[in-house]
């Protein structure tokens, strides 16, 4: 079998990369032809200078330093190949697909999200309802779930929304939870946690710590605050990623650039107690964020905030 996987930006170092390449291998190693291919405007590829995160491992990916305007002479071109089987990789990636249907190729939308609950989040207010950017969100949606043959759904939760609120048919959908490697996110060597401790000053304290990414839905901004709050000597909250290019240190809070996927596992292993600080809102509740498997993966106590995680799982 033939099989397109589109990406809609560039690949990197960080769980959500992580997942499309391990699907795309995954389809490989079943004897199948993947090819990836990963949309991006060159001025982002510019910034890289040419890096980006890949397995050599026989998956024929494809840099394209295009703009979005020429997305779709693109795809036209893609459609003289006869693929048997389309991956959309999240919302963008899927709608990006959609003129392979002409060809009546099968088409999987893998969808982590509700983008336009996603897009209300971020910005704060129901007032972008009626804006132009809420429309383009809105018909991107309504246009994947039309035309997708399945879709890929990371939570239950997800399933009975999609069927609830939109009419998704559950023969539709196909329920992939995130995974984990137990053989990466485990327990790092004490010794390596005790330097990194000793190097941040955090011998004999009890460590709150966040390692991920600082999109609006992760909540972040209310694990600040409490931390700005909290004036207990003995506590340490320690944030690991973010646009700050130093170590910073704020009173009791450690703000660290971010770090390597390979570091990963000793910032939690630096952490006595990890946190999911996500706010309640539809597009938290919907979705199964790849940091929790993380997290109880590396043996330590979680906290998270009520965003219905038991309907997650």
């Amino acid at each position: 079998m033939k099989i397109l996987s589109i990406v809609p930006r560039i690949l990197g170092d960080n769980a959500f990369s992580k997942r499309i390449w391990n699907i795309a291998r995954i389809f490989n190693s079943l004897g199948h032809e993947v090819h990836l291919v990963q949309f991006t405007r060159k001025s982002s590829w510019d910034r890289r200078n040419g890096n980006y995160y890949k397995f050599n491992d026989g998956i024929h990916d494809v840099i394209l330093n295009l703009s979005y305007t020429t997305h779709l002479r693109h795809l036209k071109e893609l459609c003289r190949d006869k693929y048997d089987l389309v991956y959309g990789n999240t919302h963008t990636g899927t709608f990006l697909s959609l003129l392979l249907k002409l060809r009546r190729t099968h088409l999987i939308s893998d969808m982590h999200g509700d983008p336009t609950e996603e897009f209300l989040l971020r910005n704060n207010a129901r007032w972008p309802r009626i804006s132009f950017k809420f429309l383009i969100h809105n018909f991107i949606d309504i246009m994947n779930r039309r035309f997708s043959d399945k879709i890929v759904c990371v939570s239950k939760k997800m399933i009975k929304y999609l069927n609830e609120e939109k009419g998704v048919s559950q023969e539709k959908m196909v329920y992939v939870t995130n995974g984990v490697n137990l053989e990466f996110f485990k327990p790092s060597d004490a010794g390596n946690v005790s330097e990194l401790r000793e190097r941040f000053g955090l011998e004999d304290r009890l460590v709150f710590g966040y390692i991920g990414g600082i999109q609006k839905y992760q909540g972040l901004e209310n694990f600040i605050d409490v931390a700005r709050r909290t004036s207990n000597r003995k506590i340490a909250f320690l944030i690991v990623g973010g646009n700050n290019k130093q170590i910073v240190k704020e009173n009791n809070i450690i703000f660290v650039p971010r770090v390597t996927r390979t570091q990963v596992p000793l910032y939690y292993s630096v952490s006595d107690i990890l946190v999911l600080p996500r706010s309640s809102h539809p597009a938290t509740e919907v979705a199964a964020p790849t940091k929790f498997a993380e997290y109880v993966a590396m043996n330590k106590p979680v906290l998270v905030t009520n965003v219905e995680m038991q309907q997650l799982l």
